[in-house]
């Protein structure tokens, strides 16, 4: 198996070759993404059979990935939204650009992650795991925060109009020039 190569991989497991133009991303199916998570696992245990995961500009929008480990996943500019993420390991991912509107990523680990730029419209973050976490210019509007663990976390330029953060450890996060247009619910 090519290494280098994930849409190869889903060739040989999903049986039908992607058929994706230049302009739109493609559109994993549950099963495609299962077996992703599998390899991506074996890769973890250095599996020879294994492989990283490499789903940059995927559509995975509305897919349970509730409990995978996907630590250190390339997935920037992967639409995640409305994806179920309760659980996930995403542990020093690729996160960037990443669209997470509306994603359910309650208890969803995700320490030292680059999320530079993604959406979390909405997102329900509620007692995550976002230690060291990049979100320079983040859309996290509307997004509940609550309990979550920010500690470190650079929220630089992030946008937070509406975003809950009650009970949120934000020990020595950098929030300068965070953008709220009106107060955001916190109570830290």
């Amino acid at each position: 198996m090519d290494p280098n190569l994930m849409c190869d991989a889903l060739d040989d497991f999903a049986a039908a070759r992607l058929e994706v133009s230049s302009h739109e991303p493609p559109r994993l199916t549950q099963d495609d993404v299962d077996r992703m998570v599998h390899l991506h696992a074996l890769w973890l245990a250095d599996d020879p059979d294994g492989q990283r995961a490499d789903l940059k500009w995927a559509d995975l929008s509305g897919r349970d990935l509730s409990n995978a480990n996907l630590t250190r996943a390339l997935l920037r500019g992967c639409d995640l939204s409305r994806c179920i993420l309760r659980g996930v390991k995403l542990c020093s991912a690729d996160l960037r650009q990443t669209d997470l509107s509306g994603a359910d990523m309650r208890e969803a680990n995700l320490g030292w992650a680059d999320m530079h730029r993604t959406i979390m419209r909405y997102a329900d973050a509620r007692r995550a795991d976002m230690h060291d976490v990049n979100l320079w210019g983040a859309d996290m509007n509307g997004a509940a925060l609550d309990g979550a663990r920010l500690d470190h976390t650079v929220m630089r330029r992030a946008t937070m109009l509406g975003t809950t953060l009650d009970g949120a450890d934000m020990r020595g996060a950098d929030m300068r020039e965070v953008i709220v247009v009106e107060p955001a619910t916190m109570t830290c």
